[in-house]
C-alpha cells in the first residue's frame, strides 16, 4: 500500500548514514576483580529464598510421608495382635 509516510521515510532513511561502533577492550593486566551491583544481590538473595523455600515444602512432604507410613505401620502391628 502507497503512503506519504512510506515515501518520506524512504528519502530520510536514504540519506541516513550508520556509524559503526566500535568496541574497546582492556589489552591490560586484569585485575580479577568483578563489579557487584545492588541489584544483582537483590535477584540472588530472591532466587535464594525460593530456593529455600522449595526446598522446605519438599522436606515437610517427605516428612508428612514417612509419618503417614510409620502410622500405617504402627496400626498393622496393633492389629495383628
Amino acid at each position: 500500500m502507497w503512503s506519504v509516510d512510506n515515501e518520506l521515510a524512504k528519502k530520510e532513511k536514504k540519506g541516513r548514514v550508520r556509524s559503526k561502533k566500535v568496541v574497546k577492550r582492556n589489552k591490560g593486566k586484569k585485575s580479577g576483580r568483578v563489579v557487584v551491583t545492588s541489584a544483582m544481590l537483590m535477584e540472588v538473595e530472591t532466587v535464594l529464598q525460593t530456593q529455600v523455600m522449595f526446598f522446605l515444602l519438599i522436606l515437610n512432604l517427605i516428612m508428612y510421608i514417612m509419618l503417614t507410613m510409620y502410622i500405617g505401620f504402627l496400626e498393622s502391628i496393633n492389629s495383628n495382635e
